[in-house]
């Protein structure tokens, strides 16, 4: 969240699968494992509460990067 993502947990039964994943799709998601080892790999280990938030600019680095833009 910190680096300017959003999540989103969808509880629906099981006959909504294919139409809530059609309108998450939509919107570019990415992959929570995926991402996660992209970042333990740069360095990353846990969170830092104690971390500055960041900028707008590297919000919207972060979100690009996030999305191969």
């Amino acid at each position: 969240m910190r680096r300017g993502g959003t999540l989103l947990s969808v509880k629906t039964a099981d006959a909504n699968e294919v139409t809530v994943n059609t309108v998450v799709n939509r919107h570019l998601p990415i992959d929570p494992d995926l991402q996660g080892e992209e970042y333990r790999s740069s360095g990353w280990s846990t969170f830092d509460p104690a971390a500055a938030p960041y900028t707008p600019d590297q919000t919207r680095r972060e979100a690009n990067r996030s999305h191969g833009l």
